[in-house]
Formats: C-alpha cells, sequence, structure tokens
C-alpha cells in the first residue's frame, strides 16, 4: 500500500510517462518507423516497470 504522497506522486508521474511513450511508440509504429518506435516502447516499458515497483514499495 502507498504510504505517502511523495509515492503516490511518483507512482502518477510513471503512468503518465508510461502512456506518453506508449502512445510516441504506436504513432511511430504506424508509421513504419520502426527503430523509433522500438526506442519509444523499450521506454515506457521502463516506466511501466518503475511505477509497478513503486506500487509494491520495492523503490523508496
Amino acid at each position: 500500500m502507498m504510504k505517502n504522497k511523495k509515492q503516490t506522486r511518483w507512482l502518477i508521474i510513471c503512468v503518465g510517462a508510461g502512456l506518453l511513450f506508449s502512445a510516441e511508440a504506436y504513432n511511430f509504429f504506424s508509421r513504419s518507423e520502426v527503430i523509433k518506435g522500438v526506442i519509444f516502447g523499450v521506454l515506457a516499458v521502463v516506466f511501466y516497470l518503475l511505477a509497478f515497483a513503486y506500487s509494491k514499495d520495492k523503490l523508496k
């Protein structure tokens, strides 16, 4: 469970960044720019993993 506002804020930031990077990855893939799509997709996954770690109290 989230213990303080700082963790909640970072969780929201990480999920928001993940969503933005996912949208950009989709945009690049739809224009057949695979390399840029993969880069933004990987960044999205990183932010989703950070959000997951924050939600499980693995990061302080």
